[in-house]
């Protein structure tokens, strides 16, 4: 399938790798649209249960970091209870790293 974008091409994945807690495609096409146009944001790696991407643009202020975090634990809801510990803590990550990873169980 020739697409656009990597986040383009994943909605025609379909649900098929999806595992566990992992949002459906449609979710992740639309995270995936949402950071690359606030973000930068590109995805690196992918797979049935995990996702990286590199971020050129991280958040500018301690307010839309924590923000951030908010959106991210809702789309992978292991990110504070199983990754930094609390919203105050990853978005002290959003911050200081270029990484984002997600994983789902």
């Amino acid at each position: 399938m020739a697409s656009r974008t990597i986040a383009d091409g994943r909605a025609g994945c379909g649900d098929e790798v999806r595992r566990g807690d992992c949002p459906r495609a449609e979710y992740h096409v639309a995270a995936l649209r949402s950071w690359r146009h606030r973000f930068t944001a590109e995805l690196i790696g992918l797979c049935s249960d995990c996702m990286d991407l590199w971020v050129e643009r991280r958040p500018d202020t301690r307010e839309q970091a924590l923000e951030l975090a908010r959106e991210h634990s809702v789309y992978c809801n292991v990110i504070v209870d199983q990754g930094e510990g609390t919203p105050s803590m990853l978005a002290a990550c959003l911050i200081a790293d270029n990484w984002w990873n997600f994983w789902w169980d």
